[in-house]
């Protein structure tokens, strides 16, 4: 809306400017010369202010990307630790899945079913597969982004 507006405003200023000039150039008080070098003084006064427009744009998207961080980071997160976690002992560095099944909040499909990987501590796996068999998800529950509904 904005740049709507200063776009506008520059288009009816420069035409209003061009038919001032052409009066003036008929009746002989202005030449050629004269009427590029108001072009140019129109343009090196507009540019700044469409800059500033822009960083003025900048600033509100910021603000309202300030606003969504601290509505994020008000809410409350859905996994939640036990009252009484069970203590891990000596942790191994091994990843292990067994008969693990999830399905993302809101779907009908299992994401995966009856998964079993077991990963030691210093093995290189890699992934992968065509998109949406659920590489990425793998990681989510690794990092507790989500819970498994099974296994």
């Amino acid at each position: 809306m904005l740049n709507t507006i200063q776009r506008a405003l520059f288009a009816s200023g420069l035409t209003a400017n061009l038919i001032l000039a052409s009066k003036s150039v008929k009746n002989g008080a202005m030449t050629a010369g004269d009427i590029i070098m108001m072009q140019s003084l129109m343009l090196q006064l507009i540019n700044p202010l469409f800059f500033l427009g822009m960083m003025y744009r900048t600033f509100t998207d910021s603000i309202i990307d300030i606003k969504l961080l601290y509505s994020m980071l008000s809410k409350q997160p859905t996994i939640i630790d036990p009252v009484n976690p069970v203590a891990c002992g000596q942790l191994s560095g091994k990843i292990g899945f067994n008969n693990v099944t999830f399905r993302y909040p809101g779907h009908n499909q299992d994401t995966l079913k009856n998964l079993q990987l077991n990963i030691d501590a210093g093995e290189f796996v890699a992934i992968v597969g065509p998109s949406g068999v659920g590489k990425s998800t793998i990681f989510k529950l690794i990092y507790r982004l989500y819970d498994p509904q099974e296994g």
